[in-house]
């Protein structure tokens, strides 16, 4: 999931390194915070936008990496405790570079506190947010390279 909360257009590489070899890359081109629904196709904020790679074989020595484009430095987070979990990557587009992080969502909740650890939603819960929220951003393509 990619935010950007600046008041400008904002480009973005993004890759998911498992093994130091890239499984995935794209670079994508964010419209401001405060841009108008009515401009881009979708119902969801028009500066949020969300990419599902192709990525089956996650593991503990995954990293997700951001950085805006022609930047020298990368901003990236690993994956430590991906293995019984699924996970989120979250972008968030700030000046002077993206903020990068992940949520872990149990398989189910805890049986002794009946609670769900983390990030609050089970992997069945995430996976209907992330077919909603795909559904509700349209035919929203912000990808301009990969």
């Amino acid at each position: 999931m990619l935010t950007n909360n600046v008041d400008h257009e904002q480009e973005v590489e993004l890759q998911v390194v498992t093994e130091g070899s890239p499984d995935f890359s794209v670079t994508v081109e964010m419209p401001p915070v405060g841009t108008e629904s009515s401009e881009v196709p979708g119902t969801t904020a028009p500066n949020q936008f969300m990419i599902v790679p192709n990525t089956n074989d996650l593991h503990t020595d995954t990293v997700v990496k951001a950085r805006y484009a022609h930047a020298d430095s990368w901003v990236e987070t690993a994956f430590t405790h991906v293995d019984h979990r699924h996970v989120a990557g979250w972008i968030t587009l700030w000046p002077p570079g993206p903020d990068v992080g992940y949520y872990e969502y149990p398989e189910e909740p805890s049986e002794e506190a009946g609670e769900v650890e983390g990030a609050g939603i089970t992997v069945g819960e995430a996976e209907e947010f992330v077919e909603s929220f795909i559904e509700d951003q349209g035919d929203r393509d912000y990808t301009i390279g990969d």
